[in-house]
């Protein structure tokens, strides 16, 4: 029942749940809302009375449950740093201590709005992952009783570099000056485009390459798709692999790139140095050359699926979205293959549209007698002063006459006092034609006379 204490403060509405000796009481601020959620309490003991009883708590807080999780994983190193960092940074703050059960929407909300304001969109996103993929292991596993995060979404943003790939020129400048484990490096993003990190370009191995064949197996990064992945070899770089094969077996060294005979993790700083050196300042980086893979098979019409399954993405979501990014010369190629269209469709969509624009000018349709004509012969040229209404009877006989002036012929008419009327088939002077008609930039107009005979010609009222 709804009821408050002592005639004043908050209305309580309080019931009996199953397993409980005690009753449940539940806080509102007005008489309306709790005696909303006494009906509904009485709707639900009808139906389902068990529905009631609380959620069984683990007592588990959320830091307890990390600790278990970095335990049972176990983690790699970097991957547990990067864990630490993360959630004593934005996560830790404000569910560390609070138990499982209790954690609410509204708390990751500020996780991820505190996320958002201290580092990018893709970090924001990636913490979120993290929570989740904990508070679901823990569900999994039955450590907690639910998962308080089952239902949050947030919408991840579209996020795009600001960088233009590497242009060929740009590539091969950066090699002429480049140390031969960073050439190395370089070359095989070019022609693979693998990852380039220690998840996929330094992980590959000599025995990962069928040099015969003209195939690599690459270790695809754990990004959810398939664990492995055959790229086709490019004849190009086919010499350059069997050199350094050769080199390498001869010294023992089982790793394409390598530096002094060990593996190496990083190149930034060698690429950093490499392009300062060809006199490029612009951001570019490394990883920018898998871009560079996408775009240029891309422009060659190479299907996206295609380009997606070397790549190692399981949908072509992304190299539509992120990787595509299509320079003028590809967006000229893709324009010259539109078809061209007829030259009679054109004339006859152009006459259509100049009778529109002159019957949108006089406020009528057409007579099935009248036609439009172009005064100075340019059916393109849409313009008002441009378009005479005349009869279609009337239309062979200036056809014929514009055919035997040429534009030499016109303009010396059109420059002295002489001016072409169109009703009586002949040349007089511009002051014979009416002010309205002063405009000498076509070939002919009524003349006064034969305005004046078409008036007389209509019965009187």
């Amino acid at each position: 029942m709804a009821y408050q204490r002592g005639g004043k403060g908050k209305w309580i509405v309080s019931y009996r749940v199953p397993g409980k000796t005690q009753p449940e009481k539940e806080y509102f601020d007005s008489k309306n809302e709790a005696e909303a959620r006494e009906l509904i309490v009485k709707s639900i003991k009808k139906i389902n009375p068990t529905a009631l009883a609380p959620e069984p708590v683990s007592g588990l807080t959320f830091r307890k449950l990390v600790d278990q999780y970095q335990t049972r994983r176990a983690l790699a190193a970097t991957t547990l740093a990067a864990d630490i960092y993360t959630l004593e940074a934005y996560v830790f703050p404000v569910i560390g201590d609070k138990v499982v059960e209790k954690i609410t929407e509204e708390d990751l909300g500020k996780i991820v709005e505190q996320a958002r304001k201290n580092g990018s969109p893709g970090s924001a996103v990636r913490i979120w992952e993290r929570v989740r993929a904990i508070l679901r292991w823990g569900k999994k596993y039955k450590l907690i009783s639910k998962n308080p995060g089952a239902d949050f979404f947030i919408e991840k943003e579209k996020q795009v570099s600001k960088a233009m790939p590497p242009s060929r020129e740009e590539v091969e400048a950066i090699l002429d000056v480049s140390p031969p484990h960073l050439v190395r490096a370089i070359q095989l993003s070019f022609y693979l485009g693998v990852r380039p990190g220690q998840s996929e370009l330094f992980a590959l191995r000599w025995d990962d390459f069928n040099l015969d064949d003209g195939w690599v197996r690459v270790k695809s990064a754990d990004k959810g798709g398939l664990p492995w992945r055959d790229v086709p070899l490019a004849m190009d770089i086919l010499p350059s692999l069997r050199k350094w094969q050769e080199d390498d077996e001869a010294a023992g060294i089982a790793w394409p790139i390598h530096w002094r005979g060990k593996p190496v993790a990083s190149v930034k700083g060698a690429w950093e140095n490499a392009k300062a050196a060809a006199g490029i300042r612009r951001r570019l980086r490394l990883y920018d050359i898998r871009h560079h893979f996408a775009t240029a098979l891309l422009e060659q019409g190479v299907d996206p699926g295609i380009v997606a399954g070397m790549m190692g993405h399981t949908t072509v979501r992304m190299v539509q979205e992120v990787y595509q990014r299509v320079r003028r010369a590809g967006k000229r190629s893709a324009i010259d293959k539109l078809p061209t269209l007829k030259k009679r469709s054109l004339i006859k969509n152009s006459a259509r549209l100049h009778v529109l624009i002159v019957e949108k000018y006089l406020g009528r349709a057409l007579e099935p007698d009248e036609d439009v004509y172009h005064l100075d012969g340019d059916k393109k040229n849409f313009k008002i002063w441009n378009l005479e209404l005349i009869r279609k009877e009337d239309r062979k006989r200036l056809d014929l006459l514009r055919s035997s002036f040429n534009g030499a012929s016109r303009r010396k008419y059109q420059d002295d006092n002489t001016a072409w009327c169109y009703k009586c088939q002949s040349f007089k002077p511009k002051s014979d034609f009416p002010k309205s008609s002063r405009n000498w930039t076509g070939v002919g107009r009524e003349c006064k006379a034969c305005k004046r005979e078409a008036r007389s010609s209509k019965p009187r009222k």
